[in-house]
């Protein structure tokens, strides 16, 4: 297991279970334990889920190998191969409030891996039903639906391990109604933020990522800092910051771009 992951996952399942991990708001963002309701296996709930004024019947329950949900006729799974022993919760949010419509989250931890699963219903259909791999939510911002998750290397950003190793970020989601809009930067935290990398050959560092003039260059040896990752579409850049502050963007290929050993990887 790798580090940065092992301390976080511990961290974080002793945190959530004893509900002091997250507390208040930070930036007008409500902490990941702000829900309206925490969703119990075999209970029956009654809420109101797409803004119609009538309630919708909610079910959580266990079905062979599997944690199910059940929103009036409408069956989804939330974990395949299931065990109780896995530490799990879902919960009912509203992470918009804007777009008057609610959502049920779900997420769970697994030996090494963690992973969210949104979904969000209408008219008895479930119009969202998203999984985010190897992340687990932060915070979220009610007033215009952001939502931030703590990710690492094998959730979306995965194809920046073949850059930098081993990796974590605060990933976000803009939320808007039945729409999910992924947001392009994602800062780095922890160990790989202070991290100090050494190049592995030099490198051009651009202004921004529209850019194709270099604003200065990376030196073979060279030691710089991770601050952001950067995915839109095709294209992916980190962020870096060298040791005289001076700060840019290097693009992303299939290659090392730093030396292993300044990485960060499995101790």
């Amino acid at each position: 297991m790798r580090l940065i992951k092992k301390v976080s996952v511990l961290v974080l399942a002793i945190a959530v279970i004893v509900g002091s991990i997250f507390t208040g708001k930070v930036d007008n963002s409500y902490a990941a334990t702000s829900s309206i309701k925490k969703l119990n296996v075999g209970k029956e709930y009654k809420y109101d889920l797409d803004g119609d004024k009538d309630e919708d019947y909610i079910k959580v329950y266990i079905s062979g190998d599997k944690l199910k949900l059940k929103v009036n006729n409408t069956i989804k799974t939330l974990i395949s191969n299931f065990n109780e022993e896995y530490y799990y919760s879902v919960k009912l949010y509203d992470f918009n409030k804007k777009d008057k419509s609610k959502e049920i989250v779900c997420y769970w931890s697994i030996d090494d891996t963690w992973a969210t699963r949104i979904l969000k219903f209408k008219d008895d259909k479930c119009k969202v039903n998203k999984l985010y791999n190897d992340a687990i939510l932060k915070n979220y911002n009610p007033n215009n639906g952001m939502i931030t998750f703590e990710e690492y290397d094998n959730g979306r950003y995965n194809a920046f391990s073949k850059a930098i190793g081993c990796f974590c970020c605060y990933g976000k989601v803009r939320l808007n109604g039945y729409n999910l809009y992924n947001q392009y930067t994602a800062n780095t935290f922890g160990i790989v933020k202070n991290n100090k990398y050494k190049a592995n050959k030099k490198l051009t560092v651009y202004k921004n990522t529209n850019s194709k003039i270099k604003k200065f260059t990376i030196k073979k040896d060279d030691k710089v800092y991770i601050t952001a990752l950067y995915k839109k579409g095709n294209d992916k850049y980190i962020k870096v910051k060298d040791t005289l502050g001076k700060t840019g963007y290097v693009k992303v290929g299939r290659s090392m771009l730093f030396k292993n050993k300044s990485c960060v990887w499995a101790r």
